[in-house]
């Protein structure tokens, strides 16, 4: 039913494929290079404008913080750190990333942050190659119960760390067994607990965690890289408040700023070795990033807590009018989620690439998902809310975006015909909310 997304891409009225694109890579011709550069970035821009966005690490920037992303910072690159850059003309921008920093310590309730990561991934990695040593003892969330590749595999490897897997259940929601992760780390005696995860909808008992490993001596990491606007804004959970030693996350998904990563830490010895190892792995980043997540942090101290909750209440709407639509949404007895994500089953219906596939041609993108009992395999759908909230979207267009889906998936409607739904739609939504 689906069209080859490449085709899909025209300049002009011509299509272009992808051979072409990669002939274009190889011939003499560069201003034809640069043409086909721009024209295609233009064809992808417009492709978005018209299109509904449900990928759950999706984000929509305010105007005014994208166009700091063009501005003389993007050329005018100032390596090391505030206070200490190897060369002059940045006292300017060293007053720009103390901003940066100190609205960052406000927001989340931290003493100590690192900024300079360029995605959430490598915060993560800042993190345990800084903060941990050769060897080191720990007990992590598996990635059958949602933990991420970058901390429960590469770069624990990287650390020859000693994993071992936080106690889980569940089939379909995670669930963290609290007595037998009491055992496990009193025979572990680990130095850290790590948890965290990119289809969370439900909080984790992080309180308890906390009291479990101070028996220890240990401390809790959270991967939150789809959670700093949520806590930002008072949703999901709190989790620097709930016990958490350091948390990382993403500055482009429920956080709607420009893409990189961020290190929010509560002890100065972590601080001082996380902080050093940015030092010596980072030495160029972008400037210009972070002036403009300064923007984005101050639109959610102005607007977090209404822009979080509604958030929520999107994703809510979105899983309710989905059940019934006639979906199977995970979480159904828990009130679905009470986070940005919502999760679809979709064995009974179709194959997951072919829906996703289908989807994009109707211009509605989202990701595949799974859940314990279907890892490694992921026969689902992960839909979020974020970009669709932020670009002003309610609760009743929740329900017209579930229709669309339905339309797609359950009907079996072509998607090319369904598409003209679902830009008419999107053309009545191109602002940014919760912004200056």
């Amino acid at each position: 039913m689906a069209n080859d997304s490449a085709s899909d891409l025209t300049i002009s009225s011509e299509p272009i494929s992808s051979e072409e694109v990669v002939r274009a890579a190889w011939e003499e011709a560069p201003d034809r290079l640069a043409d086909l550069a721009g024209s295609l970035t233009d064809a992808h821009n417009a492709w978005h404008e018209h299109s509904i966005n449900l990928v759950a690490s999706h984000n929509v920037m305010s105007p005014r913080a994208k166009a700091i992303l063009c501005s003389d910072l993007v050329e005018n690159i100032s390596s090391g750190a505030i206070g200490s850059r190897p060369h002059t003309g940045t006292v300017l921008l060293d007053r720009v990333e103390t901003m940066l920093v100190e609205t960052a310590k406000k927001l989340w309730g931290v003493p100590y942050v690192e900024y300079r990561a360029p995605s959430g991934n490598l915060a993560n990695a800042l993190f345990m190659l800084g903060a941990m040593d050769r060897g080191d003892r720990v007990i992590g969330l598996p990635e059958r119960y949602g933990g991420h590749y970058s901390y429960s595999d590469s770069f624990a490897s990287e650390r020859s760390l000693e994993w071992t897997n936080i106690p889980c259940y569940g089939d379909d929601i995670p669930e963290i067994n609290l007595e037998l992760l009491a055992d496990e780390v009193d025979r572990v005696r680990p130095k850290w607990l790590m948890v965290g995860s990119a289809t969370s909808m439900f909080p984790y008992p992080l309180r308890e965690m906390s009291e479990i490993a101070r028996g220890v001596g240990a401390r809790i990491f959270f991967d939150g890289a789809h959670f700093l606007g949520l806590s930002a804004g008072g949703q999901f959970q709190d989790p620097l408040a709930e016990g958490a030693t350091v948390m990382t996350g993403s500055t482009q998904k429920t956080l709607p700023g420009p893409v990189g990563g961020m290190v929010l830490m509560r002890d100065e010895d972590v601080a001082e070795r996380v902080i050093k190892k940015t030092d010596a792995f980072i030495s160029n980043y972008n400037n210009n990033r972070c002036a403009a997540l300064v923007v984005t942090l101050a639109e959610m101290m102005a607007f977090g807590k209404e822009y979080a909750a509604k958030v929520v209440s999107n994703a809510q709407a979105l899983a309710r009018a989905l059940d019934a639509e006639g979906f199977q949404v995970q979480g159904g007895d828990r009130g679905f989620t009470t986070s940005h994500v919502v999760v679809v089953d979709l064995r009974t219906v179709m194959d997951s690439t072919a829906a996703i596939r289908d989807l994009e041609t109707a211009r509605i993108s989202c990701s595949k998902a799974g859940w314990p009992a279907t890892y490694p395999d992921r026969p689902g759908l992960r839909l979020g809310a974020s970009a669709c909230t932020r670009r002003g979207m309610g609760d009743d267009d929740m329900k017209q975006v579930a229709r669309l889906l339905r339309r797609v998936l359950l009907d079996r409607e072509e998607p090319a015909v369904v598409r003209r739904d679902v830009q008419e739609m999107a053309s009545g939504f191109t602002g940014v909310h919760f912004c200056f």
